[in-house]
């Protein structure tokens, strides 16, 4: 029975839920022609459309395990990116802004509205203040929706760092929540399989927005 147990993991193990939600972002840049996935880790984003998304990251060893896979990423820090003004249709950043402290966050999103052409689309997806956020090293702090539309949208007062000249309307919004939890790695696979489907907790642990440069 365990050897069954073990052979099912090996064919299943794949993260389903990070699948479907990438899936449900791509969705976002139908009309797009040049992507840019910030922060884009060993690719699971980029494979979903090699032709169209370029992938950014600041670690060696991500870059290189994408280049392994033939996949379009170099090696770029996110507030100072080697791309000239309005390169891009859209940008994908998942999961990235909550590694960054304040000022680099606001100079990862100058960075974003510079290179973004006008009327492309932003899809920002990022953890809120969970209980198991800071289970994670390398998590700096929570960024509120209302924290990042402060500097991209119109409207906002009392900023405390410099304003970004670039403005954004809001065209989408939602909450992402946490998988069903079941005991072992079988039950976090079947968890994480279900999720695609509808079938998850109700306890809020992220959110995705969608901008687009007006």
């Amino acid at each position: 029975m365990q050897s069954i147990l073990k052979n099912f993991y090996r064919k299943f193990n794949r993260n389903y839920q990070h699948e479907f939600l990438f899936k449900k972002e791509l969705s976002y840049f139908k009309d797009a022609k040049r992507i840019l996935d910030l922060g884009c880790g060993e690719g699971v984003f980029l494979t979903l459309d090699k032709k169209r998304i370029i992938g950014v990251d600041s670690n060696k060893k991500s870059i290189k395990l994408c280049k392994e896979k033939r996949l379009n990423a170099i090696y770029a820090s996110v507030t100072k990116l080697p791309f000239d003004k309005e390169t891009f249709d859209g940008v994908h950043c998942s999961h990235l802004i909550e590694h960054l402290m304040p000022k680099d966050a606001h100079k990862m999103l100058s960075e974003v509205a510079r290179v973004i052409k006008k009327d492309g689309v932003l899809v920002l997806s990022t953890p809120i203040l969970w209980k198991g956020f800071y289970n994670d090293f390398t998590h700096i702090k929570p960024y509120t929706p209302e924290s990042i539309l402060r500097y991209l949208t119109y409207g906002s007062r009392d900023k405390t760092l410099t304003d970004i000249r670039s403005k954004f309307t809001k065209i989408d919004f939602y909450w992402r929540y946490r998988p069903i939890s079941f005991p072992g790695r079988i039950g976090y696979l079947i968890s994480n399989y279900l999720y695609q489907f509808g079938f998850h907790s109700w306890k809020k642990d992220a959110y995705t927005m969608v901008l687009r440069k007006e």
